[in-house]
């Protein structure tokens, strides 16, 4: 999928850079968006993720190089909801014979800084592509159980805690759109963004699993306003 991705936009990319330059464009644009983000692998799994939707918020600035072409500048922050029903309805008794999962104080939150290369179509309106990479901080929810153990021969209900920990790792991903101009300097538009991060958790950290290598993996769907000047 990474080696897809990356082709993929260097083809796009080429593509446009040999277009024709319309010298009558905005050098600077800002654009601020809020998502719906749908988790993938790891973190919505049976055994360790069991992660719910989420929401996205993010900003970018844009720096054009040419009509067709810009430098982008991000900030991205996500937070996604643990799904609390599928903890406790995975087996019989839970996880571990667990009961009683809280994890409505905790959410996985996922913090990126990212540069990337935009290329776009030519027009009033048009279409963009953006790969892109950076630094990424994944924060893991903090849960509470409860579990039954057996003390003097008698059960014991013994309170359980999952403690929140972060890590940070590189990040890549690809974030496709398209922006509609209203006026002569600001437009709305739609946007699809792919993002994926590897990260290591030592220690009890991912819900019930001891040790973890994360693969952080999202689907984020959303809409933005965007400034230029």
């Amino acid at each position: 999928m990474k080696y897809l991705i990356l082709s993929l936009s260097l083809a796009f990319i080429t593509l446009y850079a040999a277009s024709q330059e319309d010298k009558n464009f905005d050098r600077s644009r800002v654009s601020v968006g809020i998502g719906s983000v749908s988790p993938l692998g790891d973190l919505v799994s049976d055994s360790n993720g069991f992660a719910g939707g989420g929401i996205s918020f993010n900003i970018d600035y844009a720096i054009a190089a040419s009509n067709n072409m810009a430098i982008v500048f991000g900030f991205n922050r996500g937070m996604i909801q643990l799904d609390e029903e599928a903890i406790n309805t995975v087996k019989e008794g839970g996880i571990n014979n667990s009961f009683g999962v809280d994890g409505s104080s905790g959410k996985y939150k996922m913090t990126s800084f990212i540069i990337g290369a935009e290329a776009r179509t030519s027009g009033k309106h048009y279409f963009y592509v953006n790969p892109y990479f950076g630094l990424g901080k994944l924060t893991t929810p903090e849960i509470t159980y409860q579990t039954f153990e057996i003390f003097n021969s008698t059960y014991t209900t013994v309170s359980n805690k999952v403690t929140s920990r972060s890590e940070i790792s590189t990040i890549y991903g690809l974030k496709l759109g398209a922006h509609f101009l209203l006026s002569d300097h600001f437009g709305d538009g739609l946007f699809g963004r792919y993002e994926q991060g590897n990260f290591r958790f030592p220690g009890e950290t991912i819900v019930f699993k001891s040790s973890s290598n994360i693969t952080y993996e999202a689907l984020t769907t959303g809409v933005n306003l965007h400034f230029s000047f």
